[in-house]
């Protein structure tokens, strides 16, 4: 008789099954014990499986991915690498409670290795749409030798509707997100002023008005000792920012 037909005893048919279910335990087990690292890139793909290779391109993406898992029970920790280069972001974030992992494994979001990460709420304004003031009333508040330096950008072009809101800001007043600011070069830069640099020393106070908590009051009244700021007899919505000094 064929050996490969004789019929197997119930002990050897019970001890091989047992060597399946050991086989088969021990093929799941790394599958679940191994951490888990996702990849995002400036130039991913939401369509990609967020590897090394095939990164993804947005945070929501890795999320959304992070969750996944979650929901089909992993609980070992899950890192997202963010590869180099510039992610601009035109809406918040979202983190919930439920993006946080768990105490000894956490989900963590870091930069790869050393490449340098920015994460970008604004856009980029193409020098194309950079043009001369031309507008006669606006280049009229400017020294005639500066005119020629005033350049202007169409925002509604580029889809910024939203400019925020100016407010005070500084000790005793509570954060609120701030308005829109330029940066060139990474550097931002200020909004007009005068004087360009330092302060202008008060003179005499006419009217005490009210203190921070007075809001109800009248304000204050005072005189500087400086010459009248030039062309600014047409500007409706100036501010004042100073500070007390001891002598």
């Amino acid at each position: 008789m064929d050996s490969s037909c004789i019929p197997l005893s119930s002990t050897m048919q019970s001890f091989m099954n047992q060597k399946n279910y050991i086989f088969i335990f021990f093929l799941l087990v790394p599958f679940y014990a191994k951490a888990i690292d996702f990849y995002v890139a400036p130039d991913g793909s939401d369509k990609n499986d967020g590897s090394i290779k095939y990164p993804f391109a947005s945070l929501e993406r890795a999320r959304d991915e992070v969750r996944d898992w979650h929901g089909r029970g992993y609980k070992r920790a899950i890192t997202v690498f963010l590869r180099g280069g510039t992610y601009y972001i035109n809406h918040t974030f979202v983190l919930t409670a439920q993006d946080s992992g768990f105490v000894t494994d956490p989900v963590v979001y870091t930069g790869y290795k050393k490449e340098k990460v920015f994460l970008n709420g604004g856009i980029s304004i193409p020098l194309s749409n950079i043009t001369p003031v031309t507008d006669v009333q606006i280049l009229n508040r400017f020294k005639p030798d500066a005119r020629k330096h005033i350049i202007q950008v169409n925002l509604n072009v580029l889809g910024v509707t939203d400019y925020g809101q100016l407010h005070n800001i500084g000790h005793y007043i509570p954060y609120s997100p701030s308005w829109m600011e330029l940066f060139v070069n990474k550097c931002p830069f200020q909004l007009a002023r005068w004087p360009n640099v330092g302060f202008v020393p008060m003179g005499k106070v006419l009217e005490k008005g009210a203190t921070f908590s007075e809001k109800d009051k009248p304000l204050g009244k005072f005189v500087y000792e400086s010459f009248n700021p030039p062309k600014w007899s047409d500007t409706s919505d100036i501010w004042i920012s100073g500070g007390l000094m001891r002598m």
